[in-house]
């Protein structure tokens, strides 16, 4: 894994309190839709007093912090969209302070480029990509589908994602500018759950998704077996995982465990479907 050095030249405010870093590195290596960079936080000055007190906390070192990718092979800066979590067991530190204290013009150490959460490399000609997607679970699928779209402009992709409501959507202008560009090749619909008010040319589903939404807007044209499905929003936590696995039981599904379930009694092949969890 190399490492590089990415200096800010943007912080670009997103819906639901997150933001969106452009960053310019010159010496990092090529990286695939859909991968993710990593981030320091002991190599950062401005947290080394916290930093300590953290460590000291938790009795263990602070490990590199992944970041999905929204940009796309071929942009000249790299983005990273970062949301400011809220505290867990113990204080969250590189993130909030990514998404609320970072200046413009501050080099940040990087490593990358990691993960498995891509496109095919050699898709059929009836394959398609399907994108199921919660909050900024949509930032590594923005990567694939801007990707795809430049490189195989006849693959065609199906975007579902989920938020409460329309101001909560990342990426929102973007997505609506890729959909109306690729008419034929991107679908995008909007599941809100809560309020389902958005702009007319927006196709709105109201409500969660479910089977019935994937089917109704999966093309029949194409098998099961040419479908590529993406998975990307919150999941169980590893730590509840581990005391449901002491206590004997099966934790409560969340987003990501859900629609996995949805896709495999869909019929789509278990390894056609690749997940990516937060």
């Amino acid at each position: 894994m190399a490492s590089f050095e990415a200096t800010v030249r943007s912080v670009e405010p997103e819906a639901a309190g997150a933001v969106t870093l452009r960053l310019e590195a010159p010496g990092a290596p090529t990286y695939r839709g859909g991968q993710f960079l990593s981030i320091d936080p002991r190599a950062i000055g401005p947290l080394h007093d916290r930093m300590a007190a953290l460590e000291s906390q938790k009795g263990r070192k602070e490990r590199p912090r992944a970041y999905s990718l929204a940009s796309a092979p071929g942009e000249p800066l790299l983005a990273i969209t970062v949301k400011a979590e809220p505290d867990g067991a113990y204080p969250s530190l590189l993130s909030p302070w990514l998404a609320t204290e970072l200046q413009v013009g501050t080099t940040l150490p990087c490593s990358g480029f990691n993960g498995f959460f891509t496109a095919p490399a050699d898709p059929s000609p009836g394959a398609r990509l399907v994108h199921i997607c919660a909050g900024t679970g949509v930032v590594p699928c923005l990567s694939i589908i801007k990707e795809q779209l430049t490189q195989r402009p006849w693959l065609p992709q199906l975007l579902l994602l989920s938020n409460r409501s329309w101001a909560e959507v990342v990426h929102r202008e973007e997505l609506g500018a890729l959909a109306e560009a690729h008419p034929q090749a991107l679908t995008i619909v909007h599941a809100l759950t809560r309020d389902t008010q958005a702009p007319a040319a927006v196709r709105v589903h109201p409500g969660r998704i479910d089977a019935a939404l994937i089917q109704t807007h999966m093309s029949t044209d194409a098998g099961v077996d040419d479908t590529h499905v993406y998975i990307c929003g919150p999941a169980v936590p590893e730590h509840e995982r581990r005391e449901a696995r002491l206590a004997g039981r099966t934790p409560t599904p969340r987003f990501l465990e859900t629609m996995r379930a949805v896709a495999h009694d869909l019929g789509l092949p278990r390894e056609r479907v690749l997940t990516e969890g937060w």
